[in-house]
């Protein structure tokens, strides 16, 4: 994999790996606090992708799936295979219906890369109280 994106109504989020370091970026601006650590913890979720039910009798408009919440995008290296899967509304607890570009079945993935193809942004970070510097409060002044 060579590249991430999250895209949602308001935000954009781009993981780029060069070498073996990924870079993070929301809307062009790098991510603070950003932990490449956690887009290889996205790519395991999805690698590892299963259905846990399906949305079947349900409509776009029902699943979300008529307007994604976000759009997870994983582009292979050297202009391989693009993989788009549109993400929609939660199922059940934090199960998304889901569903891959070119393909008209509805699935509902589990909380664990739901919570990823959601694109909150904090899921990519390092917590605060992790070692990271807390924000200043005050511009830094």
């Amino acid at each position: 994999v060579s590249q991430v994106t999250i895209a949602k109504k308001d935000s954009k989020l781009v993981f780029t790996k060069t070498g073996d370091k990924w870079a993070g970026t929301k809307n062009d601006a790098p991510i603070e606090r950003f932990d490449g650590e956690k887009v290889k913890d996205l790519l395991r979720s999805m690698k590892a992708l299963t259905a846990d039910d399906f949305g079947d009798g349900k409509t776009a408009a029902e699943t979300g799936l008529d307007q994604p919440e976000s759009t997870v995008t994983i582009q292979l290296k050297d202009g391989g295979a693009k993989f788009v899967l549109k993400v929609g509304k939660v199922a059940t607890g934090t199960n998304r219906y889901v569903q891959r570009e070119g393909d008209t079945t509805t699935f509902v993935i589990a909380a664990w890369p739901s919570d990823f193809a959601a694109g909150d942004l904090a899921k990519f970070q390092t917590a605060v109280d992790a070692g990271a510097p807390a924000p200043k409060k005050d511009g830094g002044k």
